[in-house]
């Protein structure tokens, strides 16, 4: 500096910056007022051309330096992504702050730093909320098929079955459609416990009947069991549910009755039987083959 230049002088703190990997540096600019009075100075910077992108600040770059005395400047640089790689350079530069730059200004000596290639700024990744949207939407689409898809209560399915079989039932040997067997029969009282049907009569076709066993029981215990005739149907179950509130009956003539008929029983245990002739034999081999279902239902109204 001549003796005709402004009384202040302006130095770096070092010959080089490193940016860290985010891009940012600071470095720090000496000012000393020599000049006879107190002055407000200003430091700003310069750059190079490369260096036209980076952002760089002096924090408080206006300060009062007393005469005779110094002040630090702290400079920052922020080089934003994607800057092209080049070696740059800054410098301080102070000024009266009562006066234009031009006519008072001081440059300290220059400070270097290089750019290093640094990839763009990352475009947003639609997968980051793209992913956890099609998770939730294949959430939901299977909540929706389960409920849609899954099996229904065994009560929206029908009742379970109790026993099912087949029976052959004879002349006079009443069975017991609960458990889909004999039954001990006493001609002498009359009582069948547990029975409720049986084949009975002569041997001739015209006096042979197929009907209700536990006449006897049902006077002695109250628990009676109750009896139908139906044709051949698509859903027996319920045919026969609506035919035993309507008309139950307690025998069937021989004649009356042949092959794919169903009889429905309501057993004296309450369940409801289901049982089809799939083989009724005349003359003097009288058996009627019955396919027996028993249900776990119970009457929708007194039998």
């Amino acid at each position: 500096m001549t003796s005709s230049g402004p009384p202040w002088t302006i130095s770096a703190s070092a010959e080089r910056i490193e940016l860290n990997p985010q891009g940012r540096a600071e470095t720090t600019f000496t000012v000393t007022n020599n000049g006879p009075i107190d002055q407000r100075l200003v430091v700003d910077t310069v750059r190079s051309d490369n260096a036209a992108q980076a952002r760089i600040e002096v924090v408080e770059p206006q300060r009062l330096v007393t005469h005779g005395g110094t002040a630090q400047f702290l400079a920052r640089v922020t080089v934003p992504a994607g800057t092209p790689a080049a070696m740059c350079w800054l410098a301080g530069r102070v000024y009266s702050a009562d006066a234009a730059p031009e006519e008072s200004s001081v440059l300290s000596d220059r400070v270097a730093f290089e750019i290093k290639p640094t990839a763009p700024p990352r475009k947003p990744n639609i997968w980051l909320w793209l992913i956890p949207a099609i998770v939730l939407a294949l959430i939901l689409i299977g909540v929706v098929l389960f409920l849609l898809l899954r099996d229904e209560p065994d009560s929206a399915q029908g009742p379970s079955v109790h026993k099912a079989g087949t029976l052959v039932v004879d002349d006079d040997r009443p069975f017991d459609l609960d458990e889909l067997q004999k039954v001990d029969f006493d001609p002498s009282s009359g009582l069948t416990e547990g029975a409720e049907v049986m084949l009975s009569g002569a041997a001739e076709d015209a006096d042979r009947f197929f009907g209700r066993s536990d006449l006897a029981t049902c006077q002695a215990t109250g628990r009676c069991a109750t009896l139908a005739l139906i044709g051949p149907t698509s859903d027996p179950m319920a045919t026969c549910q609506g035919a035993l509130q309507r008309a139950p009956i307690t025998e069937v003539p021989w004649l009356s009755f042949d092959t794919g008929d169903i009889f429905c029983v309501r057993t004296d245990q309450g369940r409801l039987s289901v049982a089809e002739v799939t083989d009724k034999v005349s003359s003097d081999e009288s058996t009627v083959t019955l396919n027996v279902t028993t249900y776990e239902i119970t009457p929708t109204s007194p039998g």
